[in-house]
């Protein structure tokens, strides 16, 4: 390991304790609404840089969907 690199950060200790880098086994990609769409389209005119991103369709644990976004 690097001199001055901490092992043990909070975010470290969170996505461990949380299991964030796992996939989740629910989410399908999706095309995006119509609605949807138009403002992901009006923030890339404003300048926002999306990159690696895709919208998908999660499940609650009681099995309620929902729409967000996914890294790809």
């Amino acid at each position: 390991m690097k001199p001055g690199t901490n092992r043990f950060t909070i975010g470290k200790y969170l996505r461990k304790a949380k299991g964030l880098r796992k996939r989740d086994p629910t989410a399908h990609l999706i095309d995006p609404p119509k609605e949807l769409q138009l403002y992901i389209d009006d923030l890339k005119s404003k300048g926002v840089q999306i990159k690696d991103l895709a919208v998908a369709e999660f499940r609650t644990r009681n099995g309620l969907p929902y729409i967000g976004l996914v890294a790809t």
